[in-house]
């Protein structure tokens, strides 16, 4: 009877790993909140030997005016260079406990019933792990390589070596990076300003987002509110008695015109101005599921997959950072 069941269970499986890759990929944290994964765009073919493509390391394109009976000028000199990452895989394992495969034998627990659990956990354990690499992974200064290369690799330093390019080296693959020696400061108005100039003027770039935790939205909200032009970001809503309470919204947040995200689990200490078209998740294997295998009493499934995240153009974005709380 117990055959029947697993196998049962392991085709249930398979057959829903599709779905859980659009949930893990698709859904939203807590209480409806933004996650990085629902903003970044996904490539589903991808390279076998991971993520490549060209990069502008040296020169820049400069047309040129000329009179109709002028000798065409000769072409400015530009370098390109391949940036690439490896592609990293994640494992999640799925069991059932030798007293649950009892109950499914004897009919008092459904299968279904079950794997909605188990695959809400993996599901949410999954995303949770991909979701902390995306922003704060760097394997080049001291982080693990086996996880997703994230923004901090790619915008929140300035002297790494991001997608196998040495910024000490190619100084145009450089982020605008706003730090202060490791010494936290205050969150002001002038430091973003000064990130936005810097990203906007000095490098060319542009943002549509600036990604930081709930502790750096408030701050925000509170220099906003403390500002001589009053609160710019609020909603009111009635209260008891009459009358009306502010209430900031994170969805009323901006700054120039760009809305600021929390996202769950951010480092409370930092900010990042990112494009999030820049931004790609390339999936190299959809979710697998194994066959089931016995440990004790217990019975497991892998859930695994195979993916990695790439900044376009660094040099476009920037970063804040060294934030106190």
């Amino acid at each position: 009877m117990s055959g029947r069941i697993l196998s049962e269970v392991t085709a249930l499986l398979q057959d829903h790993a599709p779905q859980l890759l659009v949930d893990t990929l698709d859904r939203k944290g807590q209480d409806g909140q933004r996650t990085l994964l629902s903003m970044v765009g996904r490539i589903g073919v991808a390279q076998a030997d991971g993520p490549q493509w060209q990069v502008r390391t040296s020169g820049r394109l400069a047309p040129k005016w000329y009179a109709e009976t002028d000798a065409f000028k000769d072409a400015e000199s530009v370098e390109y260079t391949q940036a690439s990452l490896d592609f990293v895989y994640i494992q999640e394992s799925v069991r059932i406990t030798g007293r649950a495969l009892d109950a499914l034998s004897a009919g008092t627990y459904k299968v279904e019933d079950q794997l909605a659990r188990e695959f809400a956990d993996a599901r949410e354990s999954i995303k949770d792990a991909i979701e902390t690499a995306m922003h704060s992974n760097d394997p080049d200064t001291g982080g693990d390589a086996l996880k997703v290369t994230g923004l901090n690799a790619a915008i929140g330093d300035d002297t790494n070596t991001y997608a196998n390019i040495d910024r000490t080296v190619k100084t145009s693959w450089k982020p605008t990076f706003k730090d202060n020696g490791g010494t936290p400061r205050a969150l002001t108005l002038a430091l973003m300003e000064e990130t936005n100039d810097a990203i906007r003027e000095d490098f060319r770039g542009d943002y549509n987002a600036i990604l930081t935790s709930q502790t750096q939205l408030r701050n925000y909200m509170d220099l906003r509110n403390n500002a001589t032009t009053g609160p710019q970001e609020r909603i009111e809503l009635p209260k008891d008695g009459g009358g009306f309470a502010v209430h900031f919204s994170p969805l009323e947040a901006f700054f120039m015109g760009v809305p600021i995200i929390p996202i769950v689990g951010f480092p409370t200490t930092l900010m990042y101005f990112v494009s999030t078209d820049l931004l790609r998740l390339e999936v190299i294997r959809d979710v697998r599921v194994s066959d089931a295998y016995r440990k004790n009493d217990d019975w497991f499934w892998d859930i695994t997959m195979g993916l990695q995240m790439r900044h376009n153009n660094p040099h476009r974005n920037g970063s804040l950072i060294d934030l106190s709380a």
